[in-house]
């Protein structure tokens, strides 16, 4: 006996029948609010950007703090009459001569190296990356070489490259050396670039100089800070030059050669660390 689909449906219990009203109700409230997905939307925007940008005050905070603090090295110096050897954290080696002194900072995220140098030194240089070796009056910058820098005055500066290629600032203007060139500056007057070889630079250390040409007032001044002195020279001794080698490992032995080799007379007071330089 065939049923109508009412006939069938009769026999069960169905929920409490909803007027349209309520049904039509409950199926707007299940299609998604466009203007709520919107809101939603701009919240997760604002948030991604509030994330990132928390983030990049981090890595700022990070790299500026942490990799770019600037904080150097306690002061190394050599003392008077003494060669001291400083072996940096990236492998590079520096050897301060008489009177001199550095610090050195080393950027863990970068690479770079940066030192201070007042005095004499000698250096060896690991390669990587940009080392800088900044003086009162310039700056030298390489990567991995060798050289020599002595800046124990702005008016009295002089680098010797012997290996490799070597970047110098000096009074403001930018050179280059190569291998076996060197430059130095005195009392406004830049010198060279001119040959300088490995084995003169590397005696400096034993305390032995060789010059072609030097001024008296230029190599008096380099006893001076050398040995920790101020100098007072006759001007009538100004003008004149000295050749040759010598040897300043003690200032009575040095100053005893050139008095003899160029006519003059000298007195040291200990007291004022003074030494006073006259024409005979």
């Amino acid at each position: 006996m065939n049923m109508s689909f009412e006939e069938t449906i009769s026999g069960y219990n169905v929920p409490a029948k909803r007027s349209k009203a309520d049904a039509w109700n409950m199926l707007e409230a299940r299609i998604p609010d466009e203007k709520a997905g919107v809101k939603r939307s701009v919240i997760s925007l604002n948030w991604f950007i509030g994330f990132a940008s928390a983030a990049a005050v981090v890595f700022a905070i990070l790299y500026l703090g942490m990799f770019r603090t600037g904080k150097y090295s306690p002061e190394i110096s050599s003392g008077i009459a003494s060669v001291e050897t400083v072996n940096m954290p990236d492998g590079s080696n520096v050897q301060l001569n008489y009177n001199s002194n550095i610090k050195y900072h080393v950027n863990k995220f970068s690479g770079e190296r940066n030192v201070i140098l007042n005095g004499d030194a000698l250096f060896d240089v690991e390669k990587g990356g940009k080392f800088l070796v900044n003086f009162d009056g310039g700056t030298v910058s390489v990567k991995g070489t060798k050289f020599y820098v002595s800046a124990y005055s702005p008016e009295m500066l002089q680098v010797d490259c012997t290996e490799g290629l070597v970047e110098v600032n000096l009074d403001e203007t930018e050179y280059q050396l190569q291998k076996n060139q060197g430059i130095k500056f005195y009392n406004g007057k830049v010198t060279g670039p001119y040959y300088i070889s490995e084995n003169e630079v590397n005696d400096r250390l034993n305390g032995i100089f060789y010059w072609k040409v030097i001024s008296l007032p230029e190599l008096t001044d380099l006893i001076g800070y050398r040995f920790g002195y101020d100098i007072q020279l006759d001007n009538t001794l100004q003008a004149r030059n000295f050749s040759g080698k010598l040897e300043l490992n003690n200032i009575d032995d040095g100053l005893m050669i050139i008095s003899v080799a160029m006519d003059f007379n000298y007195s040291v007071n200990e007291d004022k660390k003074l030494i006073q330089i006259n024409a005979n």
